[in-house]
């Protein structure tokens, strides 16, 4: 589903920041799709004020897909979004005029695509 799209202007958090002499933020982003699971390593046990104990586990979440878009985020440049191919080809053609392939020497991106038997394409944000 495409749908109108906010370009950005002026308007967001750097302006603000610049008005009190604060660092600029910039922001990395990595986008894939794939199956991951959710695991559950430990426990946490906190006393609340009132003496009760409290336990809440530890979760995180693995899979390949989390190694892969960590590595995609590392990649990317400040205030860049990464995606991959598989979520490229899901997009809109007007959405996908958003991004541009991302060109890497085989030292710096080699994963190979289990559906395609090929090096798995990276796309960013213009």
């Amino acid at each position: 589903m495409c749908s109108d799209h906010d370009k950005g202007d002026a308007a967001g958090l750097n302006p603000i920041l610049n008005q009190y002499d604060y660092p600029e933020l910039n922001v990395r982003v990595g986008i894939d799709v794939g199956d991951n699971v959710v695991v559950q390593y430990g426990w946490d046990t906190m006393t609340l004020e009132d003496g009760r104990q409290v336990r809440r586990p530890h979760l995180d979440i693995l899979g390949y897909t989390i190694s892969v878009t960590a590595k995609m985020t590392g990649i990317a440049k400040p205030d860049q979004i990464i995606i991959g191919q598989f979520v490229y080809e899901a997009l809109c053609d007007e959405t996908k005029e958003l991004f541009s392939p991302v060109q890497l020497s085989p030292e710096r991106w080699d994963y190979v695509s289990d559906y395609t038997g090929k090096i798995y394409k990276l796309y960013g944000s213009k």
